[in-house]
């Protein structure tokens, strides 16, 4: 009964017809449905997704439920080698946002919990996974696994990908390479037998690990990516024309700050999605268009020029105090003197104030629930950008 109310509440807000007493009267009874709940899960189209509503603006956003696959061992179970489970607090945070899919490749092959210790070793110039104790060899038991298992979700739409770092299975990156069984030091780093295979199969989605994620810049471009993503997965099921062109209205400043040339790219993608009788789908070009423009993080040049386009809607409304205040702020945030949010918000408080019902529409504003916003930082890779 409760979820239907969600429901039938949601498509009442959904609907063009709602004048605005009639909009307020609904998000007031849809907030007295939801008091005392943050988020409140249902299902629409078979694409599960979540509100999270803003009583202080009268409004909510919609964000639906990204796909990332995980690490096992990252706190979802006791499966590491010496049966500890490895805590993160940005999975722990998404537990409540996310669809998380789940392995651990090492019990995946039939090694318990605990276990002796796996690693890599290069023999004759080739790299071998070996169980130094039992002296076993299971290269081609994860390389099988990896294969098969990975290949089964490559038509499931995975927005993003956390894996455990220096794991001789799941590292991304910085797995250590020895050169034999024995009190060796490590001679070299390599991506982990699964995470080498999670990068040569998903070469267009963002894969980190939990160990990155303690940037905030990193961990930022993270949820951008795969909350974006998660939203337009939801208008390819209907490949309505007008929802792409709707979509792409929202993400303008947002796709601007990490690529402007791509951006415009994108934009001739929507001008041709309402051609009739055509053989090219859009909506997929669009999104493979969408999932390599994030890439790569979002450059300091680049976020500039999106706000000072968005600044560009109140050039006449501004005094050149106001003006002079925010391109100060810009300069500081150029500079690493001060964070993004200072220049966002200053932007911000003038869409609101001016009431440009258009940039208060953009994602860029808000690319993922406020409830994932966290500065905590390990202060490594600062200047990433």
């Amino acid at each position: 009964m409760f979820i239907s109310q969600i429901e039938i509440l949601y498509s009442r807000i959904a609907s063009k017809n709602n004048n605005k007493k009639t909009f307020h009267k609904i998000i007031k009874n849809l907030v007295e449905l939801l008091r005392g709940f943050n988020w409140v899960n249902f299902t629409k189209s078979k694409i599960s997704f979540k509100i999270n509503y803003m009583i202080k603006d009268n409004k909510f956003e919609l964000f639906y439920k990204p796909i990332v696959f995980v690490s096992k061992c990252i706190e979802f179970e006791h499966c590491r080698f010496n049966g500890n489970i490895i805590s993160s607090d940005t999975v722990k945070v998404l537990k409540d946002h996310v669809d998380f899919i789940t392995h651990c490749p090492e019990v995946e092959i039939g090694l318990g919990v605990p276990r002796d210790s796996i690693r890599i070793i290069s023999q004759d110039q080739e790299l071998k996974l070996i169980q130094p104790k039992t002296n076993t060899d299971l290269t081609q038991k994860m390389n099988d696994y990896a294969k098969v298992t990975l290949s089964s979700y490559k038509e499931k739409n995975i927005d993003g990908f956390i894996l455990k770092s220096n794991s001789p299975s799941c590292a991304v990156s910085k797995a250590k390479v020895y050169p034999g069984s024995g009190k060796y030091r490590h001679v070299d780093n390599s991506p982990g037998f699964f995470g080498g295979k999670v990068r040569e199969l998903f070469k267009d989605t963002i894969i980190e690990d939990e160990g990155r994620l303690r940037n905030f810049l990193i961990r930022e471009h993270f949820y951008t990516t795969v909350f974006t993503l998660a939203k337009f997965r939801n208008i390819m099921i209907d490949k309505k024309p007008a929802d792409l062109v709707e979509f792409h209205s929202r993400v303008k400043y947002l796709l601007m700050s990490y690529n402007q040339d791509k951006m415009r790219k994108l934009g001739k993608i929507v001008s041709k999605a309402g051609i009739k009788n055509s053989n090219e789908d859009y909506f997929l070009l669009y999104y493979k268009g969408l999932k390599d423009i994030f890439m790569k993080m979002p450059r300091t040049p680049n976020i500039i020029n999106s706000i000072q386009h968005i600044m560009g809607y109140f050039k006449n409304n501004l005094s050149s105090e106001e003006k002079q205040f925010l391109n100060t702020q810009l300069e500081k945030f150029k500079n690493k003197k001060v964070p993004l949010s200072v220049p966002l918000n200053i932007i911000k408080s003038w869409v609101i104030r001016f009431k440009n019902e258009y940039l208060l529409k953009q994602f860029f504003f808000s690319p993922f629930p406020d409830e994932l916003i966290e500065i905590s930082d390990s202060g490594q890779g600062r200047n990433i950008r």
